[in-house]
C-alpha cells in the first residue's frame, strides 16, 4: 500500500508534467505546495521590503503624503495622479504568485481530472474568478476510475509480487 508520503514526493517529481493519472492525495499535495511556495514568496518579498525601505520609511511617507496633499489643494490641475513604486511593485508581484499558483494548480488539476477519465483541457476553468469555488471541491473528493483508463494505469492499483 503507498503511503501519503509517496504521494508527496510523487507530487513534487509531477510538478510539471501534464501526462498520466493522479489520485485526490497527490492533488491535495500539489496545492499545498502550491500554497506554501506562495506563502514563502510573500514572506520573502515583506523581508527583502523592510531591508530596502528601512526604519525612515514612515516618516518618509508622511511626508510624501503632506506634500502631496499640498500639491492637491494648490492646483488639482497640477496634481501628480500616477500610481506609486510601491502599488507598481504590488500589481506586478501579485500577477506573477498568481501565474505561479495557477501554472502549478492547472497542471495538477489536469492529470486529476485524466484520474476520471476526463479532458485535462477543462483544468483552465481554474483561471475563471468563482470557478475555483466549484471545481476544486470536485477534484478533491470525487474519485477516480478503477482500473487502467484512457491516461493510464491506475495510480492506486496495488502491485502483487510476481508468483514464485
Amino acid at each position: 500500500m503507498k503511503n501519503l508520503f509517496y504521494f508527496f514526493l510523487s507530487a513534487l517529481r509531477k510538478m510539471f508534467t501534464t501526462k498520466g493519472r493522479a489520485p485526490r492525495s497527490e492533488f491535495f499535495f500539489s496545492f499545498i505546495f502550491s500554497v506554501f511556495l506562495v506563502i514563502l514568496l510573500l514572506m520573502f518579498l515583506g523581508f527583502a521590503w523592510s531591508m530596502i525601505e528601512g526604519d525612515d520609511s514612515k516618516i518618509r511617507r508622511r511626508t510624501e503624503r503632506r506634500q502631496a496633499r499640498q500639491l492637491a489643494n494648490e492646483s488639482l490641475q497640477n496634481a501628480d495622479l500616477a500610481l506609486p513604486e510601491e502599488k507598481i511593485l504590488g500589481i506586478i508581484f501579485l500577477l506573477f504568485l498568481a501565474i505561479v499558483m495557477l501554472s502549478t494548480l492547472t497542471i495538477a488539476a489536469a492529470r486529476r481530472l485524466h484520474d476520471m477519465n476526463g479532458s485535462g483541457f477543462f483544468s483552465l476553468f481554474l483561471c475563471v474568478p468563482g470557478a475555483l469555488i466549484i471545481f476544486l471541491p470536485i477534484l478533491f473528493f470525487k474519485k477516480g476510475d478503477r482500473g487502467a483508463n484512457h491516461y493510464g494505469p491506475d495510480p492506486l492499483a496495488v502491485e502483487e509480487p510476481d508468483a514464485i
